[in-house]
């Protein structure tokens, strides 16, 4: 991508990030949403430094008071509290999707995007293990968004792998 189109992507994807965030089943500790969807499909497409360069700016706009993250949240506690594990995990996605689905097919991206969803997961369960105990932590914050994780990484991969093979050969498949 050159740089004024790498840049209108990361806007995009760090506003796409946001409105998932929008699209939530509030639950306890952390709610269900649509980020994690964005964060996987970004980085897929986009690259790691592209997905990764999104989430750090959706997350600095949060951090920042606009209220972006889950059902309109905003300020940099949230990047300290309960679901603080899952916010960072979400740059440690981006990376691992991005490097690992370079150029690769719907299986390629569908593995790499359950990945990132299990990173995200387990930065989750980590935060939220040294505020509640493990069992509780695991049964609250990771066993319920399993299902969901699975559909998201294959809506994530299929989406990819559709606009991959619609636009020119260097646009999307280049990073």
């Amino acid at each position: 991508m050159q740089g004024s189109l790498r840049a209108l992507f990361i806007l995009i994807a760090a506003a796409a990030i946001a409105l998932g965030a929008q699209i939530d089943t509030p639950m306890y500790p952390a709610p269900m949403s649509l980020q994690s969807f964005a964060v996987v499909f970004a980085a897929a497409l986009g690259g790691p430094i592209v997905g990764m360069l999104s989430v750090a700016l959706y997350l600095a706009a949060g951090a920042a008071g606009l209220p972006v993250f889950a059902g309109g949240a905003a300020g940099a506690a949230h990047l300290f509290g309960p679901t603080a594990g899952y916010l960072w995990g979400f740059v440690l996605a981006a990376g691992a999707v991005g490097a690992l689905s370079r150029r690769g097919g719907f299986p390629v991206v569908l593995a790499a995007a359950l990945l990132g969803h299990a990173i995200i997961l387990a930065s989750g369960f980590a935060r939220l293990a040294a505020l509640m105990p493990a069992a509780q932590a695991f049964a609250a914050g990771v066993l319920p968004f399993v299902l969901g994780a699975v559909v998201k990484s294959a809506a994530a991969a299929a989406l990819c792998a559709f606009i991959r093979t619609r636009t020119p050969s260097g646009l999307a498949r280049t990073r």
